[in-house]
């Protein structure tokens, strides 16, 4: 699926009754032009303006000084976040406590590749 037509689908998800869309892939290796730490970032800041319902934004997400970014200089509100909480279920605590931190997760996708809710690097 291209960039556009996942463009238009949001939109009539949007429209048809849809609560939120999300924006991720399985493997995000690679780059759409973007400059940064997430590969859709202004693809989903820019289809964020366009609807009338939240858009959640997945993937690569292991650091608080990028989510921070992301949520206070973008229309984006929503985060969703899985391989962090399977390397280290606690690291949410460090942000609370020092107002940044950064998952040990390397994203190596071996706990999504395998299925298992199991990190395969840090046990």
């Amino acid at each position: 699926m291209t960039l556009d037509e996942s463009y238009k689908i949001a939109k009539i998800l949007a429209e048809n009754g849809a609560d939120s869309v999300q924006i991720t892939a399985r493997t995000i290796s690679f780059k759409f032009g973007e400059e940064g730490n997430h590969a859709f970032l202004s693809y989903a800041d820019s289809l964020s303006k366009e609807l009338d319902i939240p858009l959640i934004l997945g993937g690569t997400l292991r650091d608080m000084k990028t989510m921070n970014e992301i949520l206070n200089k973008t229309d984006i509100e929503f985060l969703s976040l899985a391989k962090p909480f399977v390397a280290q279920q606690d690291f949410l605590l460090e942000w609370k406590e020092n107002g940044e931190g950064v998952s040990r997760c390397k994203g190596c996708n071996n706990c999504y590749g395998k299925k298992e809710s199991k990190c395969f690097q840090f046990g």
